[in-house]
């Protein structure tokens, strides 16, 4: 076992020193993907004065959602096809940034044989300030640490109430350094631990071939009150034959007051995602956390189905996952469970 948790020790390295790798790839890069992206911009321009209206009109009356054209096994390209995915399923790790407006109010409860019924309150948002050309925004988290695994109320009613128990309130800088290259700088305050904040973001994407997609994110923060926090993330992304599509997560977190009893607190989780349709996808989902303090140790692991359908009020998602979770706690127990999930998303 200690040489298992050995290999997970050197991985989780790996994975760090990958996510600077292409980080840094992208800053070497960025001043010649700009000049390619004025070019591309300046052609596009150029072509777009030749077309006639009447070619314009066809083409509108050709157009299919993402969706569909994954269904039927286009080729939309792997970037387009995750995009649609991070939008359907409100992945919070990558909010859409087109939007000048996001209002998000997730409510789920979840019932296993091992726990007591779950309710759990997730509110954010994002606001895309009118000046600084748009690239400033003003976001809210009402519980920055909510985690779908940890514990939550055993009430609808102290749900809802304790949704903001940790809110934590910003400004954000975003800025496009290239095509799929962003970077973030954000001052805030968390209210429930009253502390101030500053930290960064970098995120680069890039695509491999004509099915594979690397996504990679770092987030660095410092708190006055506690130190240092860092979150990693690598996403590896690929469009399979047969209308499906693999994603392969690594995460890696620290936070400074929790060295000594979580450590280095990592997430694997692999996902099968399978579009029914424009307002409907199944997806299944093996998850797997990894704590190295105060020892070495995987804590739980979860298998889950998931189905998750848009309402015909667009701004609504519900989602139904069945899943057998094993914990550490309980001695690796198959313990059933199932979650219920509403997703309110306002964007403009």
């Amino acid at each position: 076992m200690w040489l298992l948790n050995l290999k997970i020790d050197s991985f989780i390295k790996v994975i760090i020193l990958i996510t600077f790798l292409l980080l840094s790839f992208g800053c070497s890069t960025t001043s010649t993907a700009n000049n390619e992206s004025r070019s591309v911009e300046n052609e596009l321009s150029k072509e777009s004065n030749i077309k006639d209206d009447s070619s314009t009109e066809e083409d509108s009356e050709n157009q299919e959602s993402n969706s569909d054209l994954i269904r039927k096994g286009v080729a939309v390209g792997v970037t387009e096809a995750a995009k649609w995915i991070d939008s359907f399923f409100a992945d919070t790790d990558y909010p859409d940034e087109d939007v000048d407006v996001e209002l998000d109010l997730r409510q789920s409860v979840t019932k296993s044989e091992s726990r007591d019924t779950d309710f759990k309150t997730r509110v954010s948002g994002r606001v895309r300030l009118p000046n600084a050309e748009r690239k400033i925004s003003l976001t809210f988290d009402g519980n920055d640490d909510d985690d779908e695994n940890g514990p939550g109320r055993s009430s609808l009613t102290d749900s809802i109430r304790d949704a903001d128990d940790q809110p934590s309130l910003g400004l954000e800088y975003l800025k496009e350094r290239s095509p799929g290259y962003f970077q973030r700088v954000k001052l805030g305050y968390r209210f429930g631990e009253n502390s101030f904040y500053l930290g960064g973001r970098l995120r680069k994407s890039k695509t491999i071939g004509e099915q594979w997609f690397l996504r990679a994110s770092q987030r660095v923060r410092w708190y006055h009150k506690f130190g240092w926090e860092n979150r990693s993330i690598l996403d590896i992304e690929k469009i399979l034959p047969e209308n499906r599509f693999f994603q392969q997560r690594v995460i890696v977190s620290w936070r400074e007051d929790e060295k000594d009893t979580i450590g280095v607190n990592t997430n694997f989780a692999s996902s099968f995602i399978y579009p029914l349709s424009d307002t409907s996808a199944w997806r299944l989902i093996w998850s797997s956390h990894y704590h190295s303090q105060p020892k070495s140790r995987w804590v739980s692991s979860q298998l889950a189905w998931g189905y998750r359908v848009r309402m015909p009020e667009d701004w609504i998602f519900f989602e139904i996952r069945p899943f057998i979770l094993w914990e550490d706690v309980f001695d690796w127990k198959a313990n059933l469970g199932v979650t219920l999930s509403f997703d309110f998303i306002i964007k403009k």
